[in-house]
């Protein structure tokens, strides 16, 4: 289920960048591919701040480990699809 939220967030994110770049906002060109694997990089950054944001404020365990159980899921979705996409 964590992997179909990813992979769609990853999907939504590289399509949006692809579409902005292809309406000339960006000074330079923006392939398709590039974007994807923008995206894939960007999409596993939020389960860190959260953690960072849950060890200050002292949240409950059982909490802060489900997170950071789905945190190493995306890091390794991540470098999966990198992979694949290089």
């Amino acid at each position: 289920m964590l992997c179909v939220i990813f992979f769609s967030q990853m999907y939504v994110s590289g399509m949006s960048l692809w579409a902005v770049g292809r309406t000339g906002l960006f000074a330079c060109d923006t392939p398709i591919l590039e974007m994807f694997l923008f995206s894939a990089l960007i999409s596993a950054v939020d389960p860190v701040a959260v953690l960072a944001v849950f060890e200050e404020i002292h949240v409950d365990e059982v909490l802060y480990i489900v997170v950071f159980g789905e945190s190493l899921l995306n890091d390794a979705v991540t470098v999966v699809s990198f992979s694949l996409g290089c």
